[in-house]
């Protein structure tokens, strides 16, 4: 599908859902204007015609240097400020004419107003707090609903203010040119600000924290934008087409290696609650009290640095095991995305499970758990939780013991705050949150199921990691069509992460019609039938696991041999078939094959499959099946893994003792990659040994 199709194709579905989808207010009304409009100019062109009202920003875009750019084909949205928009920014900053902006604001300025990944219409800015795409300068811009006018009926129209500078002129909007779509804004978008932490810094609101960080010196941490020694043109001759099973797929090398930080902080109102301080305790006793909290919570850690008194361990707090600069490490997630990005749908059938990320944080040995609250146990009554309320480290649900429940801490929506700095972003969250002995009884005591983007920040900082997607294209000119969402790692761009020369490591965007777990999956191939790769597990508690993988078993697929922390796991692992002989060999069934009478024969047949090593897919995963996953919707369901018998679990080890003192690794090297036969990784599956081995007067592991 070319780029003019696919406009027409939003045109046509803009007109469907316009009445509901434009604006946010319940009762808006949209004019006829408000419809989408094609020019068939492309963006250069649009900007530069003197019937429109952007000429001024034209000459921005000239000395920045950027017009050509704008005139070939690509996926643009342009946040276009007016001339009235220009010259109220030439007038406050004391030019007369543009040539007086210096040449690198004016590329400041353009590149905060384009993103070169999408189109993006007024429908997709509505409900949310941020662009769920980067801009041109790879940062995300905050966005907040404010009042444009007063319909007929006397309700509210809304439109969209980008980091608090210019808003979206609604009688002009969502004008298709030839290569994106242009939206007149009333004033010049300022760019993000700063690094992270001068940002929340401003923030009185959030001072406590603000200085703990400070305290800990993990702020000085947060100041990375972008790594220097990168070069994309060393690794350009990786980029081309790579054939995966029946269709071949262009694959990127990421341009840039950006860095970015999630902050969770819980506001000083909510700290001083927590700690019991007075009105008038300053900032001194409140990282007292701060310290005391953290050492009591990490009193049993063997990892944190045993002090002898408070005093010591606020002389101290610049060591990683101090109890406070943990917990503090803890509540920063070292990647940048938005918080609707932290966990998705795609493919997830939230009638059954609510979408759960597991995330490495700031402090290395220690993970946390990201929910969005979709549905609610029987139990659940936590007055503060609403459906679509997204969570850290909570346990509810039906199946759940009344001694494992935790609420966690909510993260909140941040309107009306400025909370996106250039390397990342902070959010409000309403509980103090610590990686304890409580928080590892009682969230971590469960299957554990990690796509394998969660072990990588640098997907989310880099834009790589989208949430679903339907496209994929495969030519080798990146200025023409849908751009591919599929890229390659050379060695040394993934941390914790090693492999050889002869290896190929792809990562296939989302589809919310793949047989993969959240749409998405890696692949290893070689064209020289050699491929060596080790990557760092999750940190779990001290304990013993069964660790699977989940992946599709197609006939293109090679053979691998799994290692973990070095040690061969079983024999080689075949991935080459799918027919029914498979299921034959291993007596493998659907699930749904059997009736309400026959659950014991459904459950003497999964046993018999466990035994040699193999689960059935999750029952709450699904694949959108024929042309209905073109339309980007989940409400139609389509291939369920558990009643398929290529979406397979394999167990890779059991009875594995991991130490959360220790990091544990995964190697997986190839056996058979002869034409470049892919070896998948979809996800991985952690298990506790409380979980997938409870005896038969128990309640075993459920099917989801």
């Amino acid at each position: 599908m070319n780029l003019l199709d696919r406009i027409k194709i939003l045109m046509g579905a803009s007109l469907i859902a316009v009445s509901t989808a434009f604006t946010v207010s319940c009762g808006d009304n949209l004019t006829e204007d408000s419809y989408y409009t094609f020019t068939g100019e492309m963006l250069s062109d649009y900007l530069q015609n003197p019937d429109h009202d952007f000429t001024q920003f034209a000459e921005i875009v000239k000395r920045a240097g950027k017009m050509d750019l704008f005139s070939a084909y690509g996926t643009y949205t342009c946040l276009a400020p007016t001339n009235d928009a220009v010259n109220a920014y030439l007038a406050e900053h004391g030019y007369t004419s543009i040539d007086q902006i210096p040449t690198e604001i004016c590329d400041t300025i353009v590149c905060t107003s384009v993103f070169a990944n999408g189109i993006y219409s007024t429908v997709d800015f509505s409900g949310v707090t941020s662009t769920s795409s980067p801009n041109m300068l790879n940062n995300y811009l905050q966005i907040d609903e404010v009042m444009d006018d007063i319909d007929e009926h006397g309700d509210t129209i809304f439109t969209y203010k980008f980091n608090e500078s210019g808003a979206i002129i609604l009688s002009m909007a969502n004008d298709s040119v030839e290569n994106g779509m242009v939206h007149p804004v009333d004033a010049v978008i300022m760019a993000s600000a700063g690094e992270i932490p001068d940002l929340m810094a401003k923030d009185s609101t959030i001072s406590i924290y603000s200085m703990a960080l400070r305290a800990c010196g993990i702020d000085r941490k947060l100041r990375l934008l972008k790594d220097p020694s990168w070069d994309w043109d060393a690794h350009i001759d990786r980029e081309g087409l790579y054939h995966s099973d029946n269709h071949d797929n262009f694959c990127h090398v990421p341009e840039e290696r950006r860095y970015g930080f999630i902050a969770f902080m819980v506001p000083d109102s909510i700290v001083r609650e927590k700690l019991g301080l007075a009105p008038t305790d300053g900032m001194d006793v409140a990282m007292q009290k701060l310290y005391e909290y953290a050492a009591s919570h990490y009193a049993n850690d063997n990892i944190t640095k045993k002090y002898a008194s408070t005093e010591a361990g606020m002389a101290d707090l610049e060591d990683e095991r101090n109890p406070l600069n943990r917990m503090m490490a803890y509540h920063v997630l070292p990647f940048n995305t938005t918080r609707e990005m932290l966990t998705t749908i795609c493919t997830i059938d939230t009638r059954l499970v609510n979408p759960v990320e597991w995330y490495r944080t700031m402090d290395e040995m220690s993970t946390m758990k990201i929910e969005m609250l979709k549905l609610r146990s029987s139990y659940d009554t936590d007055p503060d939780a609403n459906l679509n309320d997204i969570f850290i480290n909570r346990n509810f649900g039906d199946k759940v013991k009344s001694t494992q429940v935790q609420r966690g801490a909510r993260i909140a929506t941040m309107a009306g705050i400025k909370n996106a700095a250039a390397n990342g972003r902070y959010f409000y969250i309403d509980d103090i949150i610590a990686y304890d002995d409580v928080t590892k009884e009682k969230v971590f005591n469960t299957r554990m199921r990690v796509d394998l983007y969660d072990l990588f920040p640098e997907l989310f900082s880099n834009n790589i990691r989208k949430q679903d997607t339907w496209t994929y294209y495969a030519t080798t000119d990146k200025t023409k069509g849908i751009p591919a969402e599929n890229f390659i790692f050379p060695i040394g761009y993934l941390d914790h992460v090693d492999m050889n020369a002869d290896g190929d490591f792809i990562y296939q965007g989302a589809r919310n019609w793949y047989w993969s777990y959240e749409g998405d999956e890696f692949n290893l191939r070689s064209d020289n039938n050699s491929y060596d790769i080790t990557f760092r597990l999750p940190t779990v508690p001290t304990g013993t696991y069964q660790v699977r993988m989940g992946f599709c078993l197609i006939p293109s697929r090679g053979i691998g041999q799994f290692y973990l922390d070095g040690k061969p796991q079983g024999i080689p692992l075949d991935m080459r078939s799918n027919d029914d002989t498979w299921a034959a060999k291993y007596g493998w069934k659907a699930l749904n094959s059997y009736s309400a009478a026959q659950q014991e024969d459904k459950e003497a047949m999964k046993k018999n499959l466990h035994n040699q090593g193999w689960y059935h897919g999750g029952g709450s995963i699904f694949a959108m099946a024929g042309s209905g996953h073109k339309d980007g919707q989940l409400s139609s369901k389509g291939d369920v893994f558990c009643n398929q018998h290529r979406t397979i679990r394999r167990v890779i080890a059991s009875n594995m003792l991991l130490n959360e003192e220790e990091v544990h690794t995964m190697r997986i090297k190839s056996v058979l990659a002869l034409g470049g036969a892919e070896l998948m990784i979809d996800y991985l599956e952690i298990v506790p040994k409380s979980v997938y081995a409870v005896d038969t007067d128990g309640e075993g592991e459920d099917d989801n």
